[in-house]
């Protein structure tokens, strides 16, 4: 895709530019070509979190790291003046254990002359770990909604 926003553009182009350019072909340099303000709901420690750029680049990092040959699929969009809401499925093969990983996420941004101005994200955390880790239950986010631990 491409790397230069384009104020003609819809929000569902540019976040399926976002998704098939930052991700997809696993572009880190096209972060901060494509978006120049903060998004929420990545950091697994603190979803409050407002990474800028910069931070983003390092969320980014940390899935490059341990998720290799990520793909993702864009299953809906949705668009109402300048914002649009996406609902995806990754699927990736986790680097230390090899084994393949998929998850699902939505996220909604806020759109400026193709730019991206503000995200909003939300991505199942614990779906991956469940995944990788033998240890860890299947059923350990009822664990930890009942129990504040998991069980062996």
């Amino acid at each position: 895709m491409t790397m230069t926003p384009d104020p003609s553009w819809s929000p569902k182009q540019v976040i399926e530019n976002w998704y098939a350019t930052v991700w997809n072909e696993g572009r880190r340099d096209a972060i901060r070509a494509l978006f120049r303000g903060r998004a929420e709901g990545l950091n697994p420690g603190d979803a409050s979190e407002r990474l800028d750029p910069a931070a983003f680049e390092a969320f980014w990092d940390l899935f490059a790291e341990t998720l290799d040959d990520l793909h993702v699929d864009i299953l809906d969009v949705i668009e109402q003046g300048p914002r649009g809401a996406v609902r995806y499925r990754a699927k990736a093969t986790h680097a230390a254990s090899r084994k393949p990983v998929s998850f699902e996420g939505m996220a909604f941004f806020e759109i400026e002359d193709g730019w991206i101005v503000d995200a909003w994200n939300t991505l199942d955390f614990l779906s991956i770990a469940i995944q990788v880790r033998d240890e860890m239950p299947g059923d350990a986010a009822v664990q930890l909604l009942r129990k504040g631990a998991f069980v062996d």
